[in-house]
């Protein structure tokens, strides 16, 4: 009986504890502190009073109504606080996701004529919703590297190019006209054509928005800034009635939380809107991830990238069901948080229960609020989003690398965002295996000071043994490099100045091998034997040795050139009978 139950009570704590792997939030309730709580509501305010303006405002850029904003900010902000793995990151309407989306919509529009305003707030639901589920199950996978696809060079490209194209979609808006142009250019050739149709009084509120959005936090870092500037656009509207003299508002806003409700596709077939939902996923998880790594860092604990990417699906999932648009992991509002001091998750659920408050008890202020105020909150985002730092970075250190990101930077702004993002990931893979099928290489000497071996290129007074070629390939030989392996090895040997009677190699750095490499491996022995030249190995990882023995090269090779170190095989080679080398 006593084993029955002990046995019951460790498989609820496994469950208990798979539960709270699952979904970190559920165990935080047994371990807040009440200490915490005047800090956590404190930031909690803070992120609500950033959030608010920004959210609608992102609503606006996708053409949505400004209160799906509230609705985006409102659900991942709960949901998160139940999947997510960071104690600091607050999820919620994103710039770049939100150009992204944008993109999307007039894709989508263009093509089957989905321009009402209900069917494009369905496709936002449902774009939230197939990127949510594709992330959820990339989580579930353990696919969180993917966002590694997107190195910094790449990732400044994008932004810098996402950054410039929300600044233009914006300009008219702040000047009181609408641009009609398609693309970057083409806008900009508007705007210029048309800046005689400028409203002095829209251009006013704007400017004075965007002055305030700048100015605010040089002044107090830890005063909410877009709160301050929306409040005074409103107040200065309402009081002045500037909306009866021509300055667009966004007019009444529905009170009440939203609604749980599936998104409608309007006619849209589903497998049109799969590219761009991956796209989105990708863009999406990105912006999640980068800041949970900052602040994680910065605060010293862990945080689990697939945990990451099923909370950010999660959030998407139920953002999508909630009248919502997709969401990601913020820098700024996760900043705020950090500055005023948030000690733990709970400030993410808080916030929620602010915005919440707005919209039962304060949608009625929000209608005076100026489009031109939301477009310069839009214009100060993106301008936060250019980082020509890393740009002059990258081209100091690394002109390729540079070139990188300035073709997808050029890529965003001539063929939009959604095939600058394609552009993007290419590139990446590109790369990756560019890198990947000619990897550093290099022949090697032995340093009796420091008992070691080093790359006779870079140290000078290496010690090496006339007759024996060290070499190491710095990366796993597979089909797309195995070529490359064996053309470096013929190029190492015929460069060797005194001869090589023994070739030996250091697979420290070799993963593994495939059975088109073991074929390319099996060409160098024989080629190498018909020169009367010794193979080595040394240091073999277990995946080496293992297609070895499967293929038969160990026996090839032979068991007494299979060596545990380096140091191992060149003292072997240096022992051996002096009349003996070159003729093994």
């Amino acid at each position: 009986m006593l084993a029955s139950t002990t046995g019951t009570g460790t498989g609820a704590a496994a469950r208990v504890n798979g539960w709270a792997r699952f979904a970190p939030g559920l165990s935080a309730f047994a371990s807040y502190q009440r200490k915490w709580l005047g800090a956590d509501v404190a930031a909690a305010l803070s992120v609500a009073a950033v959030a608010i303006p920004v959210g609608m405002a992102y609503a606006q850029l996708m053409g949505l109504p400004a209160v799906t904003g509230l609705y985006a900010t409102i659900v991942p902000l709960v949901v998160y606080f139940i999947f997510g793995s960071s104690r600091q990151l607050i999820v919620g309407p994103d710039a770049s996701t939100a150009a992204l989306v944008a993109a999307a919509l007039a894709t989508v529009g263009a093509t089957v004529g989905a321009t009402e305003p209900a069917v494009r707030l369905g496709l936002a639901g449902m774009f939230a919703v197939l990127a949510g589920t594709a992330a959820l199950l990339g989580g579930l996978l353990r696919l969180g590297f993917v966002a590694n696809f997107l190195g910094k060079p790449i990732l400044a490209g994008l932004m810098n190019g996402t950054a410039l194209v929300i600044i233009m979609s914006q300009m008219g808006k702040l000047l009181g006209f609408s641009l009609h142009g398609d693309g970057f250019f083409r806008q900009v050739i508007e705007l210029v054509m048309r800046l005689r149709e400028t409203s002095l009084i829209t251009l006013g509120v704007g400017v004075a928005t965007f002055i305030l959005l700048r100015a605010v936090p040089r002044l107090s870092p830890r005063l909410p800034g877009p709160l301050i500037a929306v409040a005074a656009a409103v107040a200065t509207t309402a009081v002045l009635h500037l909306d009866q003299r021509g300055l667009a508002v966004l007019g009444s806003i529905p009170a009440g939380l939203p609604m749980p409700r599936l998104p409608s596709l309007g006619g849209v077939a589903l497998t049109t809107l799969v590219a761009d939902a991956l796209a989105i996923m990708l863009i999406s998880y990105t912006g999640t991830i980068l800041p949970a790594r900052v602040f994680s860092a910065k605060n010293r604990y862990e945080i689990d990238a697939n945990q990451e990417m099923v909370a950010i699906g999660a959030c998407n999932i139920l953002t999508g069901f909630f009248q919502g648009y997709p969401v990601a992991g913020t820098m700024s509002r996760t900043a705020v948080n950090d500055l005023v001091g948030g000690k733990s998750r709970f400030v993410g659920l808080f916030a929620a229960a602010c915005v919440a408050g707005v919209l039962l008890f304060l949608s009625g202020p929000l209608a005076y609020l100026p489009s031109a105020a939301l477009a310069a909150i839009l214009i100060n985002a993106g301008l936060g989003m250019l980082d020509l730092h890393t740009m002059r970075w990258l081209r100091k250190v690394a002109k390729l690398e540079f070139g990188l990101a300035l073709i997808t930077w050029l890529g965003v702004l001539t063929v939009g965002v959604l095939r600058g993002v394609l552009i993007a990931v290419l590139l990446a893979i590109i790369e990756l295996l560019r890198r990947a099928s000619r990897p550093r290489d290099a022949v090697l000497g032995y340093d009796a000071g420091r008992d070691d071996f080093y790359d006779v290129t870079r140290h000078e007074d290496l010690e090496t043994a006339p007759g024996l070629l060290i070499y190491r390939f710095n990366a796993p030989i597979l089909f797309f490099n195995a070529d490359y392996f064996r053309d470096r090895v013929r190029a190492v040997i015929s460069e060797a100045p005194d001869g090589v009677d023994w070739f030996l190699l250091d697979g420290e750095m070799i993963g593994g091998i495939d059975a088109t490499a073991a074929e390319r491996l099996s060409d160098v022995l024989k080629e190498l034997a018909s020169r009367g030249v010794t193979f080595a190995i040394a240091r073999p990882s277990a995946q080496v040795r293992e297609m070895l023995e499967a293929t038969g090269l160990d026996d090839e090779i032979g068991q007494e050139y299979l060596f545990a170190n380096v140091r191992a095989g060149f003292d072997a080679f240096r022992q051996r009978p002096r009349e003996s080398r070159g003729t093994e």
